[in-house]
């Protein structure tokens, strides 16, 4: 605890900064120290937006999906090995945080009984861009496909692939890549094309 109210107190408001989320009321509200210590290693912003995501898978299957509870996913995602083989953020070094892409990993299997093309288009990415941030960036598009109202920008890509506290700003390099992956008609993910790139 003392060392994440270190860590918030050298470079707390960079990752406000750089883990911002624009464009929603909902989820657009900047952590406090006390927050970050809390709900570390998520942001409070994207906890909520994973029991959002998971509310409205569940109503998408209209009823054949049942909603999990908050601890399990929690648990999910702190202890699941990520596919690439990296290691549980359980076991992650302190300072890192939840990304967007470790929750598509976690409800992958919910996503694709309501999203069936978001697999699919994926695999594409991963078959064919070798780049693995632009794996995490379509993982991340293909988390978002239930929250229809969630500004899929390239800030707010960015602000759920921010990696760690006192990390640089992702911006640049998700805007880059979502460029990249737009061109690409193969890819499938209809947000990707209507992101603001």
């Amino acid at each position: 605890e003392a060392d994440l109210q270190h860590r918030f107190d050298t470079a707390g408001q960079a990752l406000v900064t750089h883990a911002r989320i624009h464009g929603s009321r909902e989820f657009g509200t900047d952590p406090t120290r006390d927050e970050f210590v809390r709900f570390y290693p998520f942001l409070p912003t994207h906890f909520s937006l994973l029991l959002n995501t998971v509310r409205a898978l569940a109503r998408a299957g209209r009823g054949a999906l049942g909603l999990r509870s908050a601890i399990r996913l929690v648990q999910d995602v702190l202890v699941q090995r990520p596919p690439d083989g990296s290691h549980p953020l359980a076991d992650a070094p302190i300072g890192t945080l939840v990304t967007i892409d470790r929750v598509y990993d976690v409800l992958s299997a919910d996503i694709q009984r309501v999203h069936e093309h978001v697999p699919a288009a994926i695999a594409h990415v991963a078959d064919h861009h070798k780049d693995g941030f632009a794996l995490r960036v379509a993982k991340a598009v293909g988390a978002l496909q239930p929250l229809e109202t969630f500004p899929r920008t390239p800030e707010n890509i960015a602000a759920l692939l921010y990696p760690s506290i006192g990390a640089p700003s992702e911006v640049a390099r998700v805007t880059e890549t979502l460029r990249a992956l737009a061109a690409d008609p193969e890819t499938g993910l209809a947000e990707i094309g209507r992101a603001h790139v």
